[in-house]
């Protein structure tokens, strides 16, 4: 039987989710029932947890630039980065029990209290961008995108103008699924600083996750690793791109420069050598089975690893352990097509005929629900 692809299309919405209108002034929001979505591919639940740790990590590194501003201590080309239109202000010289409070429960990832805290000045200080932006933060800690979009777009309304709040507002808008605003905000952060990897980075994702345009993803890579030759991730993704074009030795280069970059770093981020197990499968599948070992040590609660072990074991004619990685992957994503279809190809050379009906059927239904492409 032909190999068929099948790729589980995920969102992070539940059953109802909010569809957004924009006026130059304003945001408003309507239910709409969802009863199916093509957006999205089997990773893209595992980025939107990456992006809003991202999110929150340069949420809070913004957070202590602007604290050492209040006090004048950030030298002048940090103070360039804050850039505020002109009828915008960051928060007073009073320094009011409040704002310490609230800066305070940002710095202790205290996000309720922050929220609550940030609701309050924004009530007292309407024309605040920087109590808007801190409450957006907070509600991106607390899983609300749009309250973080709200909040967001009001600083962006009110003068607000940093690379940093495009790429947040962007990353918020593409949790909620609503890809044309997210890039517009990567946009106006590529226009803003024309040195930054990030947007480049994160459009590459969005091609690469959401349209799986490999070829358009991959120029984006491109731009990211000339403008930041460092990123990991950058090159993971590149390698990632080029092994689904079919250009498997420069495939395997990005991986390799992934895995050196990453070496020493005490990162856990499994992809490069997930990716040059994939690479290796068919060429060499012994050296394919120590990538894939490693990458289910750095990860080993992410189903894609295990998926790749088990075609590695399979490519092998290990079959009993193939099905054993398969189990595992199932159990950490049931919904995970790739994984039902290659069980049913394990099962049916081990002769479980009743195990592999159960796995195709499995994979029919996914396939029904999700959409292959």
């Amino acid at each position: 039987m032909a190999q068929a692809r099948g790729r589980k299309r995920t969102t992070n919405l539940p059953p109802e989710r909010l569809t957004m209108e924009f006026s130059a002034d304003s945001i408003s929001f309507a239910v709409v029932s969802v009863e199916s979505t093509n957006s999205g591919q089997r990773d893209s639940m595992a980025w939107s947890r990456s992006i809003r740790r991202e999110v929150l990590r340069k949420a809070l590194l913004f957070l202590v630039a602007a604290i050492f501003s209040l006090f004048g201590l950030l030298p002048l080309e940090a103070q360039g980065h804050l850039q505020l239109g002109s009828s915008a202000t960051l928060p007073g010289s009073s320094h009011s029990e409040q704002e310490t409070l609230l800066l305070d429960s940002l710095r202790r990832e205290e996000w309720n209290k922050a929220a609550k805290l940030g609701e309050e000045l924004v009530r007292e200080h309407p024309d605040n961008p920087m109590y808007c932006y801190w409450l957006g933060v907070a509600r991106v800690s607390r899983h609300d995108p749009v309250g973080a979009i709200q909040a967001m777009r009001s600083a962006e309304l009110l003068g607000l103008n940093t690379i940093d709040l495009h790429l947040d507002l962007g990353l918020e808008y593409y949790t909620i699924n609503q890809f044309f605003l997210f890039q517009q905000q990567m946009e106006k952060a590529i226009e803003m600083d024309r040195n930054s990897f990030k947007p480049h980075y994160y459009m590459g994702r969005y091609r690469e996750s959401v349209l799986d345009d490999f070829s358009g993803a991959l120029k984006f890579f491109d731009k990211a690793v000339q403008l930041n030759p460092k990123d990991v991730k950058s090159w993971a993704h590149r390698g990632y791109c080029l092994k689904e074009l079919g250009r498997q030795t420069d495939a395997q280069n990005a991986f390799e420069t992934a895995i050196k970059l990453e070496e020493g770093r005490g990162e856990r981020f499994s992809l490069p050598y997930q990716g040059m197990a994939q690479s290796l499968l068919e060429t060499d599948p012994n050296q394919a089975l120590e990538f894939a070992r490693k990458a289910i040590e750095l990860e080993p609660n992410l189903e894609s690893n295990h998926l790749a072990m088990a075609k590695v074991y399979e490519r092998l004619g290990k079959l009993s352990e193939a099905e054993a990685e398969l189990q595992t992957a199932i159990q950490l994503d049931p919904s995970d097509a790739s994984a039902r279809f290659v069980s049913f190809r394990v099962y049916t050379r081990l002769g479980k005929h009743q195990a592999a009906q159960a796995e195709l059927e499995a994979f029919k239904k996914v396939n029904q629900l999700y959409g292959a492409p």
